[in-house]
């Protein structure tokens, strides 16, 4: 069963705003969440996985 991150421990990953991280979601530019129950989302392990891995290869490039 897949991990799911919650909005508190993105930001603890990730150290910006929740208004960056939703603009950033908006824009494209990082993954959206899913719902997980009514009230709650969440993002995948695979998807922020993946999101890194696209990051640092474009940085790279």
């Amino acid at each position: 069963m897949e991990k799911f991150y919650s909005k508190k421990e993105v930001l603890k990953l990730f150290p910006v705003s929740s208004v960056t991280l939703w603009r950033e979601i908006r824009r494209g530019n990082f993954p959206p969440s899913v719902r997980i129950s009514v009230g709650r989302v969440g993002w995948t392990e695979s998807a922020i996985s993946k999101w890194q891995r696209d990051k640092c290869a474009k940085t790279a490039a």
